[in-house]
């Protein structure tokens, strides 16, 4: 489940035993920090946290994940915004465009 409203995801993940949440970043746009990601999932009671992809950074995303919080990044339109969202490192990436995210996630295909 995937809401910008992290309380809400908080009540969903407590009130469902099981369930996988996925709270946006929250602001949307802007650099983040490895440390506000992790709180942001933290308190969501999330092991993923949705980042827009052109914000993204290797580093920040290399910290997260290496939390255990794994990275989805969205919302790419086109080849090269897969290709940016995936060399960050995100394990997620969510589009509109299925078959360039493919292309870039597997190119010898």
């Amino acid at each position: 489940m995937a809401s910008f409203d992290h309380e809400a995801l908080a009540a969903a993940a407590t009130s469902v035993p099981g369930l996988r949440t996925a709270p946006d970043r929250l602001p949307e746009r802007g650099p983040s920090t490895a440390a506000e990601l992790i709180a942001q999932a933290s308190c969501a009671r999330a092991r993923i946290i949705q980042h827009h992809f052109a914000d993204l950074d290797a580093s920040v995303v290399a910290e997260v994940q290496a939390a255990g919080i794994e990275v989805w990044a969205w919302p790419m339109a086109n080849e090269e915004e897969a290709r940016f969202a995936f060399e960050s490192g995100a394990i997620g990436l969510m589009g509109d465009d299925v078959a360039a995210v493919v292309r870039v996630i597997r190119p010898n295909d």
